[in-house]
């Protein structure tokens, strides 16, 4: 869908930052590199996307919220065939780290069972052992870090050009736990390039332009994979019902639907 965004400039430059829930699968960080990117997590966002008892393998996340207790959600899409997996790589050791990949091409509202279910006994590519004792808590899709650390791991998710998937990652101790998420897998090693579509990165809006000259009214065209209005503003922005945040030092901002 295309979305076209005013943007009246008050200032001379002005700075655009993105205010997101990613605890929330509707707000899940779209990926487009595959470099290793640490990140927080602390309670369950906006909205309890998976109130129930069990996902496939997936058990209650510890806060009696369901699923998720403090999570955060990944989307990503492949731009070729081939194997992909991650590590999650706790930063405390001790810290009991789920995950579980759903897809290819489902809907928040509509998850269904993690990729690869079948039954009783099969986990697909999703795990909910309890905290790895070896390899620094080690865990993911693909080749463990070393046999220990096997219980811990699933399969690589064999990924086809065009397909989008979305990554809860939980944590059941509790919040402000951190981690690095780090990508392996065929696709990243075989030197052809960038294996994820960067074209579900909401906010591209078009080529660059040059707006430190003088110019006061620039029009920017966007393609969003969401069916969420756009906001965007000098020195604000948000998207759905979210609420716009200012910048330090902006002032007076205009917004556009």
């Amino acid at each position: 869908m295309i979305k076209r965004f005013l943007i009246i400039l008050s200032i001379l430059c002005s700075h655009i930052i993105i205010s997101q829930n990613i605890a929330d699968c509707i707000d899940a960080v779209p990926v487009c590199e595959t470099t290793s990117v640490n990140y927080e997590v602390i309670g369950i966002g906006d909205v309890n996307d998976l109130p129930i008892s069990s996902s496939g393998c997936l058990g209650d996340g510890g806060a009696g919220t369901g699923i998720e207790s403090n999570s955060i959600w990944f989307r990503f899409k492949a731009a070729r065939s081939g194997q992909l997996g991650f590590n999650i790589i706790p930063d405390n050791p001790d810290d009991d780290w789920d995950f579980a990949v759903y897809g290819p091409d489902v809907s928040c509202n509509n998850l269904g069972n993690p990729i690869d279910y079948s039954g009783p006994g099969d986990c697909g590519i999703s795990n909910y052992e309890s905290g790895n004792p070896n390899d620094g808590g080690q865990t993911g899709v693909g080749t463990p870090p070393s046999f220990l650390s096997g219980d811990w791991y699933t399969p690589f998710l064999e990924v086809n050009e065009g397909e989008e998937y979305l990554l809860l990652i939980n944590s059941f101790n509790g919040g402000n736990d951190s981690f690095t998420l780090e990508w392996t897998g065929s696709l990243i090693d075989d030197g052809l390039g960038n294996p994820l579509d960067c074209s579900i990165v909401v906010g591209d809006l078009g080529p660059d332009q040059d707006v430190c000259e003088g110019t006061t009214v620039i029009t920017l065209d966007g393609t969003s994979p969401s069916d969420n209005s756009s906001r965007i503003s000098n020195g604000l922005i948000g998207t759905g019902a979210q609420v716009l945040r200012r910048l330090a030092g902006e002032s007076n901002p205009m917004l556009y639907h």
